[in-house]
């Protein structure tokens, strides 16, 4: 739940640095008539591929995204400490 939650964190953070950089580069009157090369859908509204996608393309396409997260020390020693409190558990319960 941690890589996803910032996996996906991670990519809103992305496409408002991408709205900011088009806001100051084009003015905020023009991208709000329509110029500018960004589609503006919502007010930080991801451009998410294709909604029809079967649910395997998904996920296989944000599984290196995934795996960075995972990689990452903070959220892979969550996953560790986790482990070894499940280990530990197991053997007092057994």
């Amino acid at each position: 739940m941690n890589c996803q939650f910032k996996m996906i964190q991670r990519t809103f953070i992305e496409r408002n640095k991408l709205l900011d950089s088009e806001l100051k580069t084009t003015g905020i009157m023009q991208v709000l008539k329509g110029a500018g090369s960004i589609d503006i859908v919502g007010t930080a509204m991801l451009p998410w591929d294709d909604m029809d996608d079967s649910l395997r393309r998904r996920v296989i396409a944000r599984l290196p995204a995934f795996w960075f997260e995972a990689r990452l020390p903070d959220t892979f020693s969550i996953y560790l400490f986790i482990l070894v409190c499940l280990m530990a558990e197991a053997i007092i319960l057994h």
